[in-house]
């Protein structure tokens, strides 16, 4: 009889183990929907692997990552997929982000303008204080004076200079 009930217990742990090996080894599926990127292929992982996230670009795009839902997967979370998954990317479109010197007058935080068809119009520029003295405009490092609702060209970022008078 114990011998018996010792042959079940060793084939019952034999199954048990055998069959979490099968979980272990289980392949999923990870597809990228990059939502008007670059094409990324799809991978294949043993199920709860961690693995590098490909790379996608997008003109006029940045990459903030890839999702599935709200969840944010990045290299070091990639081991909680146990499932066939798609992961889709977001982007925020880049825009213009202004710098203001304002040459001794308060300090001004740096404002980002969205961009369109490579150009973001300057709306409610801020308009600076200094002691005794009177703004006059801004100007961009060329002394061109910059006024409110100037269409500037996207090709990185812009600094603005206060000018007195």
């Amino acid at each position: 009889m114990k011998k018996k009930l010792l042959i079940v217990l060793i084939a019952v742990v034999l199954l048990f183990v055998s069959g979490c090996k099968k979980d272990a080894d289980e392949k999923i599926t990870i597809a990228f929907n990059s939502d008007g990127g670059t094409s990324v292929s799809e991978i294949e992982i043993i199920k709860g692997e961690s693995f590098k996230l490909p790379t996608t670009t997008r003109e006029g795009y940045e990459f903030i990552g890839w999702y599935s839902g709200e969840v944010k997967y990045t290299d070091e979370n990639t081991n909680t997929i146990t499932k066939n998954t798609i992961l889709t990317a977001k982007w925020e479109e880049e825009g213009l982000t202004v710098i203001f010197d304002s040459r001794g007058g308060n300090t001004i935080e740096p404002m980002k303008f969205k961009c369109t068809d490579g150009a973001a119009t300057l709306l409610n520029l801020p308009i600076p204080v200094k002691a005794n003295t009177e703004f006059v405009t801004w100007e961009d490092k060329f002394g061109t004076s910059i006024l409110n609702e100037a269409l500037i060209t996207c090709e990185g970022d812009l600094t603005l200079y206060a000018v007195w008078h």
